[in-house]
């Protein structure tokens, strides 16, 4: 993907990092870690790498300690989106704010705007 986005050479092409395909391909972080520069929108998920679960973030095994603060650090990023099913059937508050639990851990919170 890297040398599609640099041989293309456009401003306006990027990247879409799906945290739970990457989890699945090989490990979120690294992948993130490899793609960070030319990431602009982020799709949201999590699964324990057995198939594309679009779990919420928590409960599958990524490893958002690690993925959060990479996000953070992505110098293009101007989207990031919710790809998880709902499976458990909480209310649209309740996986709002499991989504801004993960997202906040880390010191600064640039997606639901909370401070740890």
């Amino acid at each position: 993907m890297l040398f599609f986005v640099d041989d293309y050479a456009c401003p306006n092409v990027g990247i879409c990092y799906d945290s739970g395909h990457a989890h699945r391909a090989e490990d979120a972080v690294s992948v993130l870690r490899t793609l960070s520069s030319c990431v602009v929108t982020a799709h949201i998920h999590d699964n324990d790498k057995t198939s594309d679960q679009h779990l919420i973030p928590g409960h599958g095994t990524i490893d958002w300690h690690a993925v959060v603060p990479l996000l953070e650090h992505c110098p293009e990023l101007i989207h990031v989106e919710t790809e998880a099913f709902n499976t458990e059937k909480w209310s649209h508050g309740d996986v709002y704010r499991r989504y801004c639990k993960i997202l906040s851990e880390s010191e600064k919170d640039t997606v639901c705007g909370i401070s740890s």
